[in-house]
């Protein structure tokens, strides 16, 4: 017998979110529908909501800001929880199409955009065996036929997980000089999306897209899956 075939008899799928079995993936039909993408920009800084892309209320921040989903929405909390600490990497495709969903409605034009991924240190990523942004952008610019890149910027540092960070100065400390460019004009002119996982303060998106801008960025849009 087909040993794929053999572990689906041994252990059925099942969704990640209700437990109901699936016949691939992680997450049922039912569950995908629950989770609604918001489709908006925010100011870095204050999150003032910004309708196009008008030029932000605080020019000196190095990025806008997005969400494709909340965190407290429950199928897309266990689909991010399961792929970034239980290591299913199953649960990637439908994080990235939420984020591909989002990104196709998101009311700017994308067209010349070059999506990249927050880059984790090389210690944590060998630990995990990939990098959950990565995956989830991947997926995401296939999905709505933007290029994919990575390499603009690396993380140097090995510092502990933002979740683990008590509060907004503790996660600017904690995420400060992590992010260096690969070298100084590595993403000269180009317009970047910048994808996570989850964001929460906003301090690591900040660090990252003002990494990108001494790369040689004009434009960074960093959206996360989830905002907690």
């Amino acid at each position: 017998m087909n040993f794929a075939l053999l572990t689906n008899i041994l252990f059925p799928a099942e969704c990640i979110s209700c437990r109901r079995g699936v016949r691939d993936g992680a997450l049922c039909a039912t569950c995908m529908d629950k989770i609604l993408f918001r489709p908006i920009l925010f100011c870095g800084s204050c999150r003032k909501r910004l309708p196009c892309m008008l030029p932000s209320c605080h020019p000196d921040t190095p990025y806008l800001f997005g969400a494709a989903g909340s965190y407290h929405n429950k199928p897309l909390k266990d689909l991010i929880h399961g792929l970034k600490f239980n290591f299913m990497r199953s649960a990637a495709d439908p994080i990235g199409d939420v984020l591909g969903a989002a990104l196709a409605k998101i009311p700017i034009d994308i067209r010349d955009y070059t999506v990249t991924s927050l880059p984790l240190s090389k210690r944590r990523e060998r630990l995990r065996g990939f990098n959950q942004s990565t995956l989830i952008a991947r997926r995401a610019a296939a999905l709505v036929g933007l290029p994919f890149q990575e390499g603009f910027i690396v993380r140097t540092k090995h510092r502990k997980p933002q979740s683990e960070t008590q509060s907004i100065a503790e996660r600017e400390k904690n995420i400060k000089g992590c992010f260096v460019p690969t070298t100084a004009r590595a993403a000269k002119g180009k317009n970047i999306i910048l994808i996570d996982d989850v964001t929460t303060s906003g301090a690591t998106f900040h660090a990252a897209s003002a990494a990108l801008h001494h790369a040689g960025a004009k434009t960074v849009i960093a959206l996360a899956a989830a905002h907690a």
